[in-house]
């Protein structure tokens, strides 16, 4: 028990210590029309996430405000900031916070920018967030994150903090396995006149996978409420 301790203690100290260094990161010019840090792979010759960055930019054409929920460090939002869309992010990581505030002042765009430092689920409350950087979940330690990173986080709901009202939206969720619960606090964005788009990222679906209730309740909550995927 106490080596396992103390490995999780130096797991904590070094991801405490990359987080540092790219806070610290100068902005780049990046490819997309923005300034932005961190990884490598935001900055990637191929592109980032190269598929959904190509979605996301078309739909970013026929829409008047974006929904960022999980914005890790702000890539998204800065996507759609860059093309003059009003956006609003949610992100409960203390240090994501800190590189999406950091990218947001780089660039200038806080005018156009609602920013929530909190988790998005059913309703208010505070839960246990485990782990950070791409990973972090409220499902639990789905990345076997170091124990001592877990801490408690606000948690607000999309219709307690949301009005589409008669904007064309898209909502992008990426929650590592809590989206039932975001589309359980979203219901009154379901019978918005102008419904909305939304992305939703799921796990992976391997062999495995696919048979999980919550991967499969997603495709049928949507399928309920007027959505195909």
């Amino acid at each position: 028990m106490f080596i396992s301790t103390i490995f999780d203690r130096v797991r904590f100290f070094n991801r405490q210590r990359n987080y540092k260094r790219w806070l610290k990161k100068p902005v780049l010019n990046h490819r997309e029309g923005f300034l932005f840090s961190g990884k490598k792979m935001f900055f990637s010759v191929n592109g980032y996430e190269a598929l959904q960055t190509s979605l996301v930019k078309k739909l970013l054409e026929n829409i008047s405000l974006f929904v960022n929920v999980g914005a890790h460090h702000g890539y998204y939002s800065c996507l759609a900031l860059s093309k003059n869309i009003p956006t609003i992010a949610f992100e409960p990581h203390p240090f994501n916070c800190a590189m999406i505030s950091k990218h947001i002042n780089a660039n200038l765009f806080s005018t156009s920018f609602t920013f929530y430092k909190a988790a998005v689920g059913s309703s208010s409350k505070h839960l246990l967030l485990y782990g950070g950087g791409t990973g972090g979940s409220l499902k639990g330690n789905i990345s076997l994150a170091p124990e001592a990173e877990k801490q408690t986080v606000p948690v607000l709901s999309l219709n307690e903090t949301i009005e589409l009202n008669d904007s064309k939206s898209l909502i992008l969720v990426d929650v590592e396995g809590y989206e039932t619960e975001v589309l359980k606090g979203a219901t009154k964005l379901f019978r918005n006149k102008t419904k909305p788009y939304w992305i939703i990222e799921l796990t992976k679906p391997g062999i495995d996978e696919v048979k999980e209730p919550d991967f499969l309740a997603i495709f049928s909550y949507m399928d309920v409420v007027g959505y195909e995927a």
